[in-house]
């Protein structure tokens, strides 16, 4: 499941997905998914307005450098 997850987000792109969106996927199980994967720095989570983005670090990078 966490493979999974970590394909969803990074299918994305430097947009990044929602994590409601995730949630909604991927049920309540994603928090514990997605916390894991913090942990490892393979993902970045950043509030945009009242939603929270996320994004694979690769991809955070790119999102950065173009905003």
């Amino acid at each position: 499941m966490i493979e999974e997850v970590l394909e969803r987000i990074l299918s994305a792109g430097i947009n990044g997905i929602k994590k409601a969106e995730l949630k909604k996927t991927f049920g309540k199980n994603c928090d514990n998914i997605l916390q894991n994967l913090i942990e490892k720095e393979q993902i970045f989570v950043e509030k945009k307005g009242v939603a929270y983005f996320v994004w694979t670090r690769d991809n955070y990078i790119l999102h950065l450098s173009q905003n």
